[in-house]
């Protein structure tokens, strides 16, 4: 009969053990899906921060743009005013005044024209300048040169340089 004991309590002992490490290779696996889960969501964040950095990059060149833009929009609104006041200037006659009898009391100097900053041929050439950038832009990108370092070489807005981008690509798709 003891050996029949013995034989029971060491199947006991083994069904133990092998419980034991199946519970040990349960949770080794278990820990395992969890990393693997885990290196999933490291790399699906990655890919989202590298989305949203692409993003802000693009949304600065865009502000970078507009900005560029505004200042070229406000110079030239600055020479038109300065055209207007020119010829309005040109084209109203002197006030005649009335012969008076009597001296004035006190007489004050007229006032100085105001002196335009910027004249029409100069309008011109920075108009001209501006087509020459835009030349050499399409050239650039004719070369093979990327949208942004054509940007930044002629100082022009990344949004100007797409446009001209996609215009030449439409000229390629029409021939």
């Amino acid at each position: 009969m003891q050996g029949i004991e013995v034989l029971y309590w060491a199947l006991s002992v083994v069904f133990c053990l092998a419980l034991v490490f199946a519970i040990l290779f349960w949770c080794r696996n278990w820990r395992n899906e969890e990393r693997e889960g885990n290196l999933r969501q490291l790399q699906q964040l990655a890919r989202e921060v590298r989305r949203l950095s692409e993003a802000v990059e693009g949304l600065e060149n865009t502000s970078a743009s507009l900005q560029t833009a505004d200042e070229q929009l406000s110079l030239q609104v600055e020479n038109i005013r300065n055209m207007g006041r020119d010829l309005k200037r040109k084209l109203t006659p002197p006030a005649i005044s009335p012969v008076i009898s009597t001296p004035p009391v006190s007489v004050s100097k007229p006032a100085a024209p105001v002196p335009v900053s910027t004249s029409s041929d100069e309008i011109v050439s920075l108009q001209e300048s501006s087509e020459d950038r835009y030349a050499q832009a399409r050239d650039l990108l004719l070369a093979g040169e990327t949208q942004t370092d054509v940007a930044r070489q002629l100082d022009l807005g990344t949004a100007e340089v797409r446009m001209i981008a996609r215009l030449l690509e439409k000229t390629d798709d029409v021939s």
